[in-house]
């Protein structure tokens, strides 16, 4: 799974259009990688990829 399927499900399930869900997404991803540094959320970006990109948008 990389992070488009993720935006995809996500916007699907919310009804949500890919703009929104993207910001919604990637501001998710943005607190999880600021809030949990030095954990075990780098090996979380690594498995989906593009995490790290949408994360920092």
């Amino acid at each position: 799974m990389n992070v488009q399927d993720i935006v995809n499900t996500v916007s699907q399930k919310a009804g949500l259009d890919q703009a929104t869900t993207e910001k919604v997404v990637g501001t998710i991803f943005s607190v999880l990688e600021h809030e949990a540094e030095g954990t075990s959320a780098s090996a979380f970006f690594a498995k989906i990829p593009g995490a790290d990109d949408l994360a920092h948008q």
